[in-house]
């Protein structure tokens, strides 16, 4: 079973995004609202990494990660980066009245949005026999 690298991986997750909320809370703080909320993110994070603790030990097995699942993962991540470019773009076409640049971003963002999609499935499917077996 591979389910303790999995519960391992995601609370060092946890952990990795309270240690960036907190960076941005710092380099933010003039920005009010972004400080005060991503100091409460960071301090959901937290709490997160901490309930799956006793997970973590119960399922630690010395396993890696299945090595379909780190590519699904990989591809995941860099899908989601794609789809933020997207949003910006889409958002600063708004802002420039650029109906070109516009047009390109409402054509082609929902290609990434399916292949986000694609991704998720996979992984979904792969995963419990991938963790438990």
């Amino acid at each position: 079973m591979k389910l303790g690298a999995a519960l391992d991986a995601l609370r060092q997750s946890e952990l990795d995004l309270a240690r960036k909320l907190r960076e941005v809370a710092e380099r933010q703080a003039a920005e009010v609202d972004v400080h005060h909320l991503a100091t409460a993110l960071a301090e959901q994070c937290d709490r997160h990494a901490e309930g799956l603790e006793p997970f973590v030990e119960r399922y630690a097995d010395g396993g890696a990660e299945d090595e379909l699942l780190g590519d699904l993962r990989g591809l995941y991540l860099t899908a989601e980066g794609v789809i933020f470019g997207w949003i910006q773009v889409n958002q600063a076409a708004h802002a420039a009245r650029d109906r070109e640049l516009l047009e390109l971003a409402s054509e082609l963002s929902p290609e990434t949005e399916a292949q986000v999609k694609w991704v998720l499935t996979k992984a979904k499917e792969a995963t419990p026999q991938a963790l438990t077996s």
